[in-house]
């Protein structure tokens, strides 16, 4: 009889410890209707100094976009999301020593402009399609800006944004302390690319809302090959960073995010070619840059 007692309690102290462990998971999902629409707003300031001949350069570029995002199909049977991206507002301002005027130039040739792209549940982006678009809306309004624009707004270079929103979430069920990491590709044309391998860590969900850690390794590389019509190029560049750090909010039940913070230092020397003249510099700068996902437009509500 005790015998029996003790394999009973054994038993139930099992069946009671399973469904616990399962319950200290946690699964981040993105969770979208069709027909829905939300706004993202990205901004990145980039607080910099720019050495050149021994004279020292300030200056503060403050970069926001944003974007309204349309559910345009939620796919039960094969899950995944077809999103449109409009872009309501893209704008640019430079404050310092060598900041050109703003002649929001940025902001009248892509508002308005769309992409579509499907996005998993887990956060993985395939079929961007809209670039050729977007090339023939700006030629239409200025050919010469067209150039500059395929120069520095690659395709990949307009995807890379999207990647930096939604590719945050873990490809399974977390708790506390687990850790996944995604890679961040940034082209920048001429200026070569930015590469950021980047390390989360779930921290734990406080009212609904899953906190998460972040930390990222730098890379740059230059470009490989001059780029054709560009107003310079790169002969020799040594770019490098101890490393980003941030966070990220998710609201679990809603499935959508709330916020993430990316702080990263870079400083280092760049050696510009400009119309047969080599000119040598030397950077330092930190750039921070916040997403914030909005059930509201900013702009009219």
């Amino acid at each position: 009889m005790v015998r029996q007692r003790l394999l009973a309690a054994a038993l139930l102290g099992v069946a009671l410890t399973v469904p616990s462990a399962a319950r200290s998971q946690t699964t981040l999902r993105w969770q979208f209707r069709e027909g829905e629409k939300f706004y993202v707003e990205d901004v990145i300031l980039a607080d910099q100094t720019v050495t050149v001949m021994d004279m020292k350069l300030n200056q503060k570029t403050t970069t926001r976009r944003l974007s309204q995002f349309t559910v345009k199909s939620a796919d039960k049977e094969k899950p995944g999301f077809l999103l449109e991206q409009k872009i309501l507002a893209w704008t640019a301002k430079q404050e310092g020593s060598i900041a050109p005027p703003d002649d929001g130039k940025l902001d009248k040739l892509t508002r308005n402009v769309t992409f579509q792209f499907r996005l998993s549940p887990g956060g993985a982006l395939t079929n961007f399609q809209g670039y050729d678009d977007f090339l023939r809306k700006v030629g239409d309004q200025d050919a010469n800006e067209a150039k500059l624009f395929r120069l520095l707004l690659t395709k990949e270079a307009l995807q890379s944004p999207l990647e930096a929103v939604f590719s945050v979430l873990p490809a399974k069920a977390v708790k506390a302390g687990d850790q996944w990491q995604h890679k961040l590709k940034v082209p920048a044309g001429p200026m070569g690319t930015f590469l950021l391998d980047v390390d989360f860590t779930y921290r734990g969900t406080k009212g609904g809302v899953a906190e998460v850690t972040t930390k990222g390794k730098f890379e740059y590389q230059p470009p490989r090959q001059d780029a054709e019509g560009a107003p310079f190029k790169i002969a020799k560049a040594d770019l490098k960073s101890p490393g980003a750090a941030g966070t990220v909010s998710f609201d679990v039940k809603a499935g959508k995010l709330v916020e993430s913070v990316l702080k990263m230092p870079v400083s280092g020397t760049m050696t510009l070619e400009v119309m047969m003249n080599q000119v040598e510099m030397r950077l330092e700068g930190t750039e921070t840059r916040t997403i914030r996902l909005l059930t509201k437009n900013p702009m009219s509500d």
